[in-house]
């Protein structure tokens, strides 16, 4: 199997979905920087995260004692707008994972990304 060098993803929106999909990236390998606009979800999201790499780790990678340790290393969370808009322009890929309003939506990645 060849193995792709880590890419950096942001992630907005860090309700399940996007906590899920963070799981998954750092899993993989990857450097995540996740962002939500609501104080109350960025407290809430490492601790969420950290539970879902705690189950990949016992189903998945048992012989790993420093998985979730070293997963956690690679996540960035920020409530800061600003820090992460400046980590966008050194990543590779954003996933939007935010509530299902087009025009908030759309607002938002303008922000973002003008």
């Amino acid at each position: 199997m060849t193995r792709h060098p880590p890419l950096q993803f942001c992630v907005i929106g860090l309700g399940k979905m996007g906590s899920d999909w963070i799981v998954q990236l750092l899993e993989a390998g990857h450097r995540v920087v996740g962002h939500d606009c609501q104080a109350a979800m960025c407290e809430s999201a490492p601790e969420r995260i950290q539970g879902g790499l705690q189950w990949v780790a016992r189903k998945r990678h048992p012989e790993m004692e420093s998985f979730v340790g070293d997963a956690l290393s690679r996540l960035v969370v920020t409530e800061d707008e600003a820090e992460f808009i400046k980590a966008l322009q050194t990543s590779n890929v954003l996933f939007e994972v935010v509530f299902e309003d087009l025009d908030m939506k759309c607002e938002l990645l303008e922000r973002l990304c003008p």
